[in-house]
């Protein structure tokens, strides 16, 4: 599954035709795609500890839409950076960006996009990411073989 110079992105997203635009997106990119409903059924969620080295990363790429019903995406993102998650490139959507979301998601170091979002917002993020991403860094691959 997994080619060290292939990029890999983790989609959260609960809306059914964004996360399928996104993923197709990431697809047509030659990304490895790991897209879910809910931040729920994201295994860095069930997971009670990042198991990645310094040198290893799960994805290069999280988008986390900030408006899901389970838990929050800030939520999320804070309790992966809890766990130590090596993903340096995190992306929140929402529709409902307030102040203090703003605020949150700068202090998580995170990018923000509301939604509807321009494609070029996105192109540009991920342009961006890809550019500051070490192709010879090793993708673990220990979060979609164990769901606990």
């Amino acid at each position: 599954m997994n080619n060290e110079n292939q990029y890999r992105v983790i989609i959260l997203e609960q809306t059914d035709v964004i996360r399928n635009i996104l993923s197709d997106f990431f697809n047509d990119r030659g990304y490895e795609v790991h897209a879910y409903s809910e931040t729920t059924f994201c295994p860095l969620h069930l997971l009670p500890e990042c198991r990645c080295s310094y040198e290893e990363t799960c994805c290069d790429m999280m988008i986390v839409d900030v408006d899901n019903p389970e838990i929050d995406g800030l939520t999320f993102v804070e309790n992966v950076r809890k766990k130590d998650c090596k993903c340096s490139h995190i992306l929140l959507i929402s529709s409902l960006w307030n102040q203090a979301h703003s605020q949150k998601a700068l202090s998580l170091n995170c990018r923000v996009i509301s939604k509807p979002f321009p494609v070029s917002s996105l192109v540009e993020w991920v342009t961006e990411a890809e550019a500051q991403i070490n192709t010879k860094r090793h993708l673990r691959d220990w979060i979609f073989e164990t769901k606990a």
